[in-house]
């Protein structure tokens, strides 16, 4: 065999392991992120649990209300600047419509905390006006 053809398989083989380690990387970054995260999310609920149990429920609705909020600005990060590609072939698999008519019912009910609580000074592209417009679009989106 030609040194030429060994170079060619050599860098044909090495792109390959490249772009396999890169999607396994990111398969098993997002599973060990999920499982390093455990403690934090289960101290989290334990706080939300507490409250219920001393029916410190209207604090525990504001929390939840900023975290929807919280959530829907992600989202709008998503929407912008989203790659769902590095997911393939899992990412076709999440079901956004559906999730996003349970948000706009829930907010046609209950609009958004975070426009309400944040300063209104800090611009156009503060947070609580991208949940503000992020919100107004999913409700005519997906609103009943």
């Amino acid at each position: 065999m030609s040194k030429r053809w060994v170079l060619v398989i050599g860098a044909a083989s090495a792109a390959l392991a490249v772009v396999v380690a890169f999607v396994a990387g990111m398969y098993v970054g997002v599973y060990q992120w999920v499982l390093i995260s455990s403690t934090t999310e289960a101290s989290l609920c334990v706080g939300e649990l507490r409250a219920l149990r001393a029916s410190r429920t209207a604090a525990l609705i504001q929390t939840k209300e900023l975290e929807l909020d919280t959530q829907l600005l992600l989202y709008s990060r998503y929407k912008a600047q989203g790659q769902p590609w590095i997911f393939w072939p899992f990412s076709d698999s999440f079901d956004h419509e559906r999730h996003l008519r349970t948000i706009a019912a829930y907010r046609k009910e209950f609009p958004p905390v975070l426009p309400s609580i944040a300063d209104a000074s800090t611009g156009a592209d503060s947070p609580g006006q991208t949940v503000r417009k992020v919100t107004e679009e999913i409700l005519r989106t997906y609103g009943p």
